[in-house]
Formats: C-alpha cells, sequence, structure tokens
C-alpha cells in the first residue's frame, strides 16, 4: 500500500498523479484499449471496405457499447495502481466484465435523463437550448463518479450514481472544474489530429473510402492515447473525495496495518 497519495490534492496535484499513472503504466493502459479498439478497427474498415459504412446512428451505438467495456477495464486497472495494489491484465478484464452491465445501466438512465429534458426544451426557442446545455453539464458532473463507485464499491447502477450525487456535493465546481481541465488536454490529443488531416484531405484527390480508413485509422490512435488519462483523472476525483469526505486514507492505512 502506497499512502504518501492518499490524502486530499490540490487539482494541480491529482491532475500530475493522473499524468504520472498515465505515463508509468502506459503500454499496460494503451494495451487495455487496444484490446477493445483493434477488433472493433478491424470490423469498421471490413464494414467501410465492403460495405459501403456503417449508419452514423448504428455507428455510435457500436462505439458506445464497445467502448465503455474498455472504461471499465481502465477504472479497474487504474485503481488497483493508485491504491499500491497489482492486478494483471486478464483479472483487470475479469473483474471489468462483471461491472460492465451495472455501469451501462447506469449511464442508460443518465442518457435518458439528459436525453429527455434536452427534447422537451428543445421546443424553446434560446432559453430552451442554454437550459439544456446548463441541464446536461450539471446532470453529467453529478453522475460523472457513477462508474467508479460501481466499480470500486460493487454497488449496482441505481447506488451507484446514488453515490456519485453525494460525493460531489459540495463539491460541484471542482469536480467540474477538474474535468473540465482533463477534457481540455484530452481534446487536444483527439481533435488537433483530426482537424489536421481533414486539412490534408482537402489537399487532396484521395477516394472516400480511403479518406474513411485513414480517419478511422487518426480516431483510434487518438483514443488508445486519450482514454487511459481521462479514466485516470475520474478515478483520482472518486479516490479524492472520498479521501475529503469519508477519511478513505485512514481506512485504508487502517486496513494496510491489520494486513502486515
Amino acid at each position: 500500500m502506497n499512502e504518501v497519495y492518499l490524502r486530499p490534492l490540490t487539482v494541480g496535484e491529482l491532475l500530475d498523479k493522473a499524468f504520472r499513472i498515465y505515463r508509468s503504466k502506459f503500454a499496460a493502459l494503451v494495451g487495455i484499449v487496444a484490446a477493445v479498439l483493434i477488433p472493433e478497427s478491424i470490423l469498421r474498415l471490413v464494414v467501410i471496405l465492403y460495405l459501403g459504412g456503417l449508419s452514423p446512428y448504428v455507428a455510435l451505438i457500436l462505439q458506445l457499447t464497445i467502448h465503455l467495456l474498455a472504461n471499465v477495464v481502465l477504472v479497474v486497472f487504474i485503481s488497483h495502481v493508485y491504491l499500491g495494489k497489482t492486478i494483471s491484465f486478464g483479472d483487470s478484464y475479469l473483474q471489468g466484465a462483471k461491472r460492465y452491465w451495472s455501469v451501462f445501466g447506469a449511464n442508460f438512465i443518465v442518457g435518458l435523463a439528459i436525453f429527455v429534458p434536452l427534447l422537451i426544451l428543445a421546443f424553446v426557442p434560446c432559453i430552451g437550448l442554454i437550459g439544456g446545455v446548463v441541464l446536461a453539464v450539471f446532470l453529467s458532473t453529478k453522475w460523472s463518479l457513477a462508474m467508479p463507485a460501481i466499480i470500486v464499491e460493487n454497488v449496482g447502477a441505481s447506488d451507484g450514481l446514488r453515490r456519485s450525487w453525494n460525493l460531489t456535493e459540495t463539491f460541484f465546481w471542482r469536480v467540474l472544474g477538474t474535468s473540465f481541465a482533463a477534457s481540455l488536454l484530452t481534446s487536444l490529443i483527439t481533435l488537433l489530429p483530426t482537424y489536421f488531416a481533414a486539412y490534408l484531405f482537402s489537399l487532396t484527390d484521395l477516394s472516400y473510402d480511403t479518406i474513411q480508413v485513414i480517419n478511422l485509422l487518426i480516431e483510434q490512435i487518438a483514443l488508445l492515447i486519450a482514454l487511459p488519462f481521462s479514466q485516470a483523472v475520474i478515478v483520482l476525483i472518486y479516490y479524492d473525495l472520498r479521501v475529503r469526505k469519508e477519511g478513505f486514507d485512514l481506512q485504508a492505512l487502517a486496513e494496510a496495518n491489520a494486513n502486515d
């Protein structure tokens, strides 16, 4: 047990710790994501080259369900690393698979809770759009820790959402600010290569299929790099709030001493 980090962290310390985990376990983290993205990429390449591509809606659903598995396994692995424990690649997937459907259910509930009001507010000019965005940001932030709560505490979807809501109480702006800072960093990783590629494509006469294949490769490489860091930040926010609100650092230290 490495208790030195089991203390309240500033936003800067939290992002730095997330990057240190990301850098020290880069190969393992990328491997976890690659195990999901490589089969997905092959499937999508076959569809692009031989079936003319998927509909945007089918592609989105496919990405959300497949990428969720990578995110769940990342949370399992990063949580162990943060607590100074070791876990194998296979065990990370086994533990993640057990919690997948609970996390899926939580995400489904969050999606409905955000989408339905947005659909209603869309009929209210201007104010409806602003209100919808504010509501989406608020709910996304309040429920942003549901995944680590479900996985670490072995609870169901509704309990995970409730835990996230309670943990973020009085720390809403801190969670939003930290998540926003991490999102900016990951957006630079994922969006800039895509925009640069789009600019290069505008200067060439490549076929549509070729452009789709190149875009897919760029998108998947960007995800390989960005997903581990974004999940590391979420996991660290979760533990940081448990330390602040529940004395998790003292609990962990007591458990470590009891095992000595």
